[in-house]
């Protein structure tokens, strides 16, 4: 498949085209591809057979690529023989049907920028969560015609993105803007096409590597299977916790003159944890999404030694949509060390506790939280975790100086 290939947009003259004919192998008995053939003489058209040295099992494949390489302004055809064994369709015909223009292809160029900064890159961008980002078009050129139409796309992302290039209308899509959701590699690539409906040869890709800058980042998105529009205003609301041990509470705001809170959450962006013998920490988070699927972010640079801390969520408004499923990813350094995944809350109010962190004073460690969850606030607003003896006992080991 395709079983009829063609070369549309036109190809420009004197340049060259490959497109692929996929051979694949349907059936329970192997495949043997013995030979193409080719039916019609042309000097215009050249193949290459792939992958088809050894028999192809069921659901493999082989690849025929051909390759367009036209001297002047008009229209080609020719047909391919592919010679096998199998005794239903041993000369299968794959028809070619080519259009080549003297008008020249357009040249695609993407470069890309932090939405606050006026530093472009045509390659890669070293990034943090929830920046934006600015896509570029306007380094692309064509021969004949100074106006192109511009076509984004998203090529590699994280998986469980669901950030969308936004094109900007004004300049029909020259431009377009990116919120980097998630932490991970994106790709971005642009095609241009001119006023002959001729598309670019290339497609030029800029990358973006998104990572937290923080000693601890968490991470939490989630997934509610009934929501079919996740983003627009009526998706599920779920909020990640972050509380200090021994002494926090879940749901503590503090006194806000004091801005102690003991628990980082959307009631309690921020705060100042006084350590005594050591200073200040400063944890925060950096968003509340109310409209299903995350990301929310709550990070802490310089962390105290020797001090633990509890992660949890809290399935806040499930909006009639039902359950909902989170993930935490928690990153330490920039790197990820922990992850908690689609773990269910079933409806509005339910609470679990996902992770236990502990720092050492040079890294820290986390640990999978198997505590019940709570299907009502007063099972957990209020209360303090108990961190287990086992776990306890564990970072004992490794760090006996904390508990001396």
């Amino acid at each position: 498949e395709p079983t009829l290939l063609e070369f549309l947009p036109a190809v420009s003259v004197d340049t060259s085209q490959t497109k692929t004919v996929l051979l694949k192998s349907c059936s329970e008995v192997p495949l043997t591809i013995t030979d193409v053939v080719q039916e019609t003489s042309s000097d215009l058209f050249s193949y290459q057979l792939l992958n088809a040295g050894s028999p192809l099992e069921f659901n493999e494949s082989a690849k025929l690529e051909v390759t367009f390489s036209p001297v002047s302004e008009g229209t080609a055809q020719v047909s391919y023989k592919i010679l096998n064994d199998d005794p239903l369709n041993r000369n299968a015909v794959v028809k070619v049907i080519a259009t080549s223009s003297k008008n020249q292809r357009p040249v695609a160029k993407a470069r890309v920028r932090l939405s606050s900064s006026s530093e472009w890159s045509t390659e890669h961008l070293d990034l943090s969560p929830l920046d934006v980002i600015i896509l570029d078009g306007s380094l692309s050129t064509d021969k004949e015609s100074d106006t192109l139409k511009y076509y984004w796309s998203v090529t590699k992302a994280p998986e469980n993105s669901t950030s969308k290039i936004v094109a900007n209308s004004e300049d029909e899509g020259k431009t377009a803007s990116f919120f980097l959701d998630l932490i991970g590699n994106y790709e971005f690539c642009l095609n241009v096409e001119d006023t002959d409906q001729m598309v670019s040869a290339n497609s030029d890709c800029v990358t973006v590597t998104v990572a937290p800058s923080q000693t601890i980042h968490v991470q939490l998105t989630w997934d509610t299977p009934k929501d079919k529009t996740p983003g627009d205003p009526d998706g599920t609301d779920l909020d990640l916790h972050f509380v200090t041990l021994p002494d926090g509470h879940w749901g503590e705001r503090g006194r806000p003159e004091l801005n102690d809170g003991s628990d980082i959450y959307f009631g309690n962006r921020s705060a100042s944890w006084v350590v005594p013998g050591y200073g200040i920490e400063e944890p925060n988070l950096d968003r509340d999404d109310q409209d299903g699927e995350g990301p929310e972010n709550i990070h802490l640079d310089k962390p105290a030694p020797c001090r633990w801390y509890a992660v949890g969520v809290h399935y806040y408004q499930d909006r009639g949509l039902g359950p909902s499923y989170a993930t935490v990813n928690i990153y330490i350094n920039g790197k990820l060390r922990f992850t908690n995944a689609n773990v269910s809350l079933s409806q509005t109010d339910v609470f679990k506790q996902l992770a236990w962190l502990f720092y050492d004073g040079s890294d820290v460690y986390p640990f999978d939280s198997d505590l019940p969850s709570y299907d009502d606030k007063e099972g957990w607003v209020g209360k303090t975790p108990e961190i287990p003896e086992s776990i306890i006992d564990e970072v004992k080991s490794f760090a006996p100086a904390c508990f001396q």
